[in-house]
């Protein structure tokens, strides 16, 4: 029984291998890197910086240098990265290679012949979507895409999103605030109430931006 009990523990990260992807940060040393038990380095979303690829907004990590080919894994939001690796033994101008582990289960490669060259690839999966991006100088970054509503407005607008493509949770309305332009998101049961305080000038649906109705005193 105890055995039987040791291989279906075996087979958990196998077959679950987001399982036990958890680190205790209370206990980490500043700059210390969060691993799970099994080496895979956990990154938090927060941790990651926003980026904009044309009007898609994407969580990126990085830069991690080019290895030899290992398992070590880089988690991020629920996917799985493998290091960037080349073949063991080398094999000259052969591919680099990703492999991204889905939380659905699914995976994908990303392979790139000539690794010397800078390139971005990214995965057939979507929602999220990933995609692999090697720079200039050898090293890699990993970027795995973001609905645009989970980033405040203004962040959104600062990264350069068209301000009637801007995304609000569900259940809140995109406005302009009068004293900046600033893009807001709002309760829609607000409206009436911060039009008449002059807090808000305009509301934007998506496409097109409209001005408030006239409201009674």
């Amino acid at each position: 029984m105890k055995v039987q009990l040791l291989f279906l523990f075996a087979l958990i990260p196998l077959i679950f291998p987001n399982v036990l992807g958890m680190c205790a940060p209370e206990y980490l040393e500043p700059g210390e890197p969060c691993m799970d038990v099994f080496g895979t380095l956990i990154i938090e979303p927060h941790e990651a910086q926003i980026v904009n690829l044309d009007g898609q907004l994407f969580r990126l990590i990085g830069p991690f240098a080019l290895e030899r080919e290992s398992d070590d894994r880089i988690s991020l939001d629920g996917v799985l990265f493998t290091h960037p690796s080349y073949p063991n033994p080398l094999i000259s101008d052969g591919p680099v290679s990703v492999k991204i582990t889905f939380d659905d289960g699914m995976t994908e490669s990303i392979s790139k012949v000539g690794a010397h060259l800078p390139f971005i690839e990214f995965t057939i999966h979507q929602d999220p979507q990933v995609g692999v991006r090697q720079n200039a100088d050898g090293t890699f970054d990993f970027l795995l895409s973001v609905e645009n509503q989970f980033i405040s407005p203004l962040k959104q607008f600062k990264l350069g999103i068209a301000i009637d493509e801007i995304r609000c949770k569900e259940g809140l309305q995109l406005a302009i605030k009068n004293s900046n332009d600033n893009p807001v998101c709002i309760k829609e049961t607000s409206i009436e109430k911060l039009s008449t305080r002059n807090y808000i000038s305009d509301l934007i649906i998506i496409g097109f931006k409209h001005q408030l109705p006239e409201i009674e005193n």
